[in-house]
């Protein structure tokens, strides 16, 4: 845990490592989003790693992931859920039985390179 400011504290790891006894206000979450795909550092690199599940497995993950997040919250705290638009099903039911409130944010993300236009749109989940 990194103090970032006096009142901001800075948290990267596994989530189900963290003691409950300290509470956040915000929580971002990017897990894996079930891409069925493998992701290297580059072409000749082995670092790396595998987001393909079985729907049962990762219904799993995220549901034991979830849980923690919410145990790790304060009562007036948010989660950001970061996950892509196309794969956000299973994300998106599960959030939905634990939460009240869960809203999603759309956007578009546009790069440009010699008038060649990508489009990849982001979702995000927050939670009250």
């Amino acid at each position: 845990m990194a103090q970032l400011t006096d009142n901001i504290q800075l948290v990267i790891g596994n989530s189900l490592n963290l003691s409950t006894e300290h509470k956040f206000r915000m929580i971002y979450f990017d897990p894996p989003f079930n891409s069925d795909r493998d992701y290297k550092l580059n072409h000749n690199s082995d670092v790396g790693f595998s987001d393909k599940w079985t729907d049962a497995d990762y219904e799993k993950f995220i549901s034991k992931n979830i849980d923690k997040l919410y145990d790790l919250l304060e009562k007036d705290g948010t989660l950001f859920f970061h996950i892509s638009s196309t794969c956000m099903y299973i994300p998106e039911k599960i959030l939905r039985a634990k939460f009240k409130f869960v809203e999603p944010i759309f956007w578009k993300k546009k790069m440009e390179k010699e008038n060649f236009h990508f489009n990849r749109g982001l979702f995000f989940l927050i939670l009250f």
